[in-house]
């Protein structure tokens, strides 16, 4: 369950408080259709939407008992129970969304809310799910993706999921004009790299398997992108295309070499570049600051991260430069 108390920051949505309101926006915004509702109750149903680069969330609530039926698309929808339960019918088989299961299906289902049921559920298309599997197992993916509709949320791997969303969702919350935009397009990323990984579908096969190693040269390659590229989002697609090797490859080459991943690899690049900045006199840039500059949008993780690489927090090194500098000033 999304732990989450702020819905997503609204970018669309709706709100209706009759049936007559709610039949013409779920339609109109949803591509659904009401087909059951209590006629004799007030409502205070709402949905706000939030476009991520490729995909959206929704947070819906309807605060009554009703149905929806959704029309064919080309998107996979993965719902997370916010709140209450709901169950997602694809076909003759129904999918319950509790706090521990979430539901994958293809937008063509038939969704029961429950009156205390809220959830938060996150639309992205096939073809975008498709590309992103090509790159991490390094071959065409020729074939519909079909997932398993349960998604179990109660085991380490799979759990993933909820906390990459959770992070999403209060980051779209606390977002401040001094967020540097990759980092939405990164928990994105790292949202439908969970999604492929932990998810069961026809592919698994291609990813259960082990991965042949990338060369030396390979890794070195991706190192230097990542050094002349740190605040840039971080996309396995460019480690694919500069290496010519799979992203599942490229990390076991890592992990071999390296003792790390690529993207561990991009974290020490960012905060090398955050400390240069803090020790840079010229710069006059808060934590804060240099936080969201580097790619951070979580000042507090910033500085746990911070302190661990380099033994100190980065507020002190900031207050020693402040110290410093009326005497730089006088010479």
């Amino acid at each position: 369950m999304l732990t989450s108390k702020v819905p997503l920051t609204p970018y669309g949505g709706f709100r209706a408080s009759n049936l007559d309101d709610l039949v013409r926006v779920v339609e109109s915004t949803l591509n659904a259709r009401l087909l059951k509702a209590p006629k004799a109750v007030a409502l205070d149903a709402f949905a706000n939407a939030c476009k991520l680069p490729t995909s959206y969330l929704w947070f819906c609530s309807y605060g009554a008992p009703l149905t929806l039926q959704f029309a064919e698309a080309e998107y996979v929808r993965v719902q997370f129970a916010h709140s209450g339960t709901g169950r997602t019918f694809i076909g003759s088989s129904a999918t319950p969304i509790t706090a521990t299961q979430c539901c994958v299906s293809p937008a063509e289902a038939l969704i029961e809310f429950a009156e205390s049921f809220q959830q938060v559920a996150w639309r992205i298309d096939q073809s975008v799910l498709t590309k992103k599997l090509a790159a991490l197992v390094g071959a065409p993916i020729t074939r519909t993706l079909d997932f398993n509709s349960v998604l179990a949320m109660d085991n380490s791997r799979a759990s993933s999921m909820s906390a990459i969303s959770h992070c999403i969702l209060v980051h779209i919350a606390q977002s401040n004009p001094m967020t540097h935009p990759f980092v939405l397009e990164e928990l994105e990323q790292a949202l439908i790299v969970s999604l492929l990984c932990n998810g069961g579908h026809n592919f698994r096969h291609l990813l259960d398997g082990a991965a042949p190693m990338a060369a030396p040269r390979q890794v070195r390659l991706v190192e230097q992108h990542i050094e002349a590229n740190w605040e840039k989002p971080f996309l396995i697609e460019d480690m694919v295309a500069i290496t010519g090797s799979s992203a599942r490859s490229i990390y076991r080459a890592f992990r071999s070499s390296r003792g790390y991943s690529p993207s561990e690899f991009v974290k020490r690049q960012r905060l090398i570049q955050a400390r240069s900045l803090l020790q840079n006199p010229d710069s006059m840039r808060t934590v804060t600051q240099v936080a969201f500059a580097c790619g951070f949008s979580d000042v507090s993780r910033f500085s746990k991260e911070f302190s661990k690489a380099y033994g100190e927090a980065p507020s002190a090194v900031s207050k020693r430069l402040k110290a410093k500098r009326p005497y730089t000033q006088l010479a």
